[in-house]
């Protein structure tokens, strides 16, 4: 999405990857934030439920601004990206759920 095709040179990947991995960071710190504004409470499954509301917002938007026609995306595409933002907000989750658990720990 970002170069509007699969990377065909080793720094498009590498440019691609540095930016995904960016973007995942910044989506995590968000998590993080919101966490503390929500409960602990069954942290995987609001993991989960976010990474899913993350995936269905980046396909919603360039369907608001009429950009369907420039990117058409084939539903196994759709539900696997999908598949992949729920998979990441459980990652998160649970990494945030280390995290807290190492912190206490040490304190």
């Amino acid at each position: 999405m970002l170069l509007g095709d699969r990377p065909t040179t080793f720094l498009e990947a590498v440019y691609a990857l540095i930016i995904h991995l960016v973007w995942a960071g910044f989506l995590g710190i968000i998590f993080a934030f919101l966490i503390i504004i929500i409960t602990q409470k069954r942290l995987l499954l609001k993991g989960a439920i976010l990474g899913f509301i993350a995936g269905f917002i980046f396909y919603a938007i360039p369907k608001l601004f009429n950009t369907t026609q420039l990117f058409l995306t084939p539903i196994e595409s759709v539900i696997s990206n999908h598949v992949g933002a729920v998979i990441w907000g459980i990652t998160t989750a649970y990494v945030f759920l280390f995290l807290e658990k190492k912190y206490r720990e040490e304190a």
